[in-house]
């Protein structure tokens, strides 16, 4: 079920966090059209036996202010190291303009957006007492993280 927050809000609150890291692309040259399924691999470690990992494409405007485009989450166990998974993200139908640029904000919380998860393989419908979790995100070379967005050709 939709919640009444649901839909395209400004990332400003978001982005100021420490938690949360962006990617950004320079500025466009050309205006970008997008439509359709949107996902995001990622190479991942945590030190909890279970999390969420959540992920938004964000169209950032000349004058700095941003939107989410889409957003995804992935909620799971995980085992250790950094082994890839694919988070999928809702469709999406935008057109990015000339000047703006792209931004990719990850997290392992959408709160009040998306449920609390505890960090705990418990159902955190159970409402288990949440631990710490300490994320790592991989992302080179040896581990490409490719953003997976649905270009329209011109």
């Amino acid at each position: 079920m939709l919640r009444p927050d649901a839909g395209v809000a400004r990332q400003t609150a978001v982005e100021a966090r420490a938690d949360v890291p962006v990617y950004s692309t320079p500025s466009l040259m050309q205006p970008m059209a997008e439509t359709g399924p949107v996902s995001l691999t990622l190479h991942v470690a945590t030190s909890a036996p279970a999390t969420d990992f959540t992920a938004k494409p964000v169209d950032v405007h000349p004058d700095g202010t941003a939107y989410n485009l889409s957003k995804g989450i992935l909620r799971r166990s995980y085992g250790p190291g950094g082994l890839p998974f694919t988070v999928s993200l809702w469709p999406t139908s935008n057109l990015v303009r000339a000047g703006h640029r792209l931004r990719l904000e990850l997290s392992s919380r959408n709160y009040p957006r998306l449920d609390r998860h505890p960090n705990t393989v418990r159902s955190p419908e159970r409402k288990t007492r949440p631990i710490m979790a300490g994320q790592v995100n991989h992302h080179d070379q040896a581990w490409p993280s490719p953003l997976l967005l649905p270009i329209i050709p011109r």
